[in-house]
């Protein structure tokens, strides 16, 4: 997680995953890994408004480098990249 931490901005670690309520078949579309976890780890980059094209390619690349280190202990879960304007 400091590796990640190191890399993103914003890493977030978010205790309030679905883990307690009741789901109902076909009523989200949150992947059936999330469902069922304790937590959600977040890392976040960003840009500005005016940023260049490989600016932005470059924040979305630095997401993928920061979760790496997340993924490699949780191969079973699930991921999503994004980034922030």
């Amino acid at each position: 997680m400091l590796e990640a931490y190191a890399l993103a901005p914003s890493f977030l670690i978010l205790i309030t995953a679905p883990y307690n309520f009741q789901y109902e078949e076909g009523a989200t579309s949150v992947t059936e890994a999330w469902r069922d976890t304790y937590y959600h780890i977040s890392v976040v980059t960003g840009w500005n408004w005016d940023a260049s094209q490989e600016e932005i390619k470059a924040a979305y690349e630095n997401s993928i480098k920061a979760i790496a280190p997340i993924r490699a202990i949780t191969p079973d879960a699930a991921y999503q990249v994004g980034a922030a304007t």
